[in-house]
C-alpha cells in the first residue's frame, strides 16, 4: 500500500503492516520516530503501533523509534512495523 497524499482511510480495528523508508544518496545510516496522531499538529497518539522483530525499532512513549541507527543500503533504509486502527 502506497499513499501519494500521506493519508490512509481504514476501518476501525484494522491492522496494517507499514514500511517507513528513509532515503538519502550519501548518508550511511538512518533513524526514525514514528507516531500516529489523531490530527495534524496533535500530541494525541491514535491506534496501536507494534514492533516487528528484526526491524531495529523499539517502543518509546506510544511511538516507535530506532533501537540503533540502521545502515542505508543503495540509498535507502526501511523500517517495517504494524499499526492497528482504534475501535
Amino acid at each position: 500500500m502506497v499513499s501519494k497524499t500521506g493519508s490512509l482511510t481504514v476501518k476501525p480495528g484494522t491492522k496494517l503492516e507499514l514500511t517507513a523508508v528513509v532515503a538519502h544518496p550519501s548518508k550511511v545510516a538512518a533513524g526514525v520516530n514514528i507516531g500516529v496522531k489523531s490530527a495534524p499538529n496533535s500530541n494525541t497518539n491514535f491506534g496501536t503501533l507494534e514492533v516487528i522483530a528484526g526491524q531495529d525499532l523499539k517502543n518509546s512513549a506510544s511511538e516507535l523509534v530506532q533501537s540503533l541507527p540502521k545502515d542505508i543500503s543503495s540509498g535507502r533504509a526501511e523500517f517495517t512495523f504494524t499499526w492497528t486502527a482504534p475501535t
